[in-house]
């Protein structure tokens, strides 16, 4: 899963960020520094961070295909312009900028650990509403094979409590489906794809919201079927 591995390439950066020596301007530092340590002697500190970035983060397998921003650009969208632009205008590796990238990238971690979670509930969500949809589809088509106008008026009466049944749980899940969108809506998340859950899940498909759509389509032939019962137990 692409999320999966991208929480994974942030923890390496900030693993590859936590062996890096800082530096503070009013203290002159000492020239030696252990192989453990990287040297900023011969690389800026913008060409160090950009190395350690690109050698995690855009290094995933599928980081060209779906981003394929500039190291700057790509800074902005995960981490902040302000981020950015102290990483871009640093001389040296300060507290605090290591401080902040540190906090930044486990932002950028958290975030997509919610939306793995949001993956998990959306999982549930489809194969709720799937075994929902068939129960509806069955009971329809079960009723077309009795001809209304052969059915007693306690058999009406009985189909029509089942078919109304069926439709409020429709409009349940029609009220439940719209906050939910809504509620993803208003929460932030990472990049743009991931701010709206459908549209990023179901791109492929000719409909954003499926199962908004189909329980739509089965309200609709529930409402039918309500009227047709109607209509045959006033006569």
């Amino acid at each position: 899963m692409e999320v999966k591995q991208e929480c994974e390439a942030f923890k390496r950066f900030c693993q590859r960020i936590r062996t890096l020596e800082t530096q503070i301007p009013q203290i002159t530092q000492p020239s030696f520094r252990t192989q453990q340590i990287r040297s900023f002697s011969e690389q800026s500190v913008r060409d160090v961070i950009e190395l350690c970035y690109r050698e995690t983060v855009m290094a995933v397998d599928h980081y060209e295909q779906v981003y394929g921003n500039s190291f700057g650009d790509e800074i902005s969208a995960e981490f902040g312009n302000n981020v950015a632009v102290l990483i871009l205008e640093a001389t040296l590796l300060s507290p605090l900028l290591k401080q902040r990238l540190l906090q930044a990238a486990q932002q950028c971690i958290n975030s997509r650990r919610i939306f793995l979670k949001t993956l998990e509930d959306e999982q549930n969500t489809l194969k709720a509403a799937h075994s929902t949809c068939q129960k509806i589809q069955q009971t329809l088509f079960s009723n077309e094979d009795n001809s209304l106008n052969t059915l007693s008026n306690r058999r009406l009466i009985e189909q029509y409590e089942s078919i109304r049944s069926l439709d409020d749980e429709c409009e349940k899940w029609l009220h439940r489906r719209q906050q939910q969108i809504h509620d993803r809506r208003s929460t932030n998340s990472t990049k743009g794809e991931y701010r709206v859950l459908c549209p990023y899940l179901y791109t492929s498909l000719d409909v954003t919201y499926p199962i908004l759509t189909i329980f739509v389509i089965l309200h609709e032939q529930l409402q039918t079927r309500k009227q047709q019962i109607f209509r045959s137990y006033i006569r």
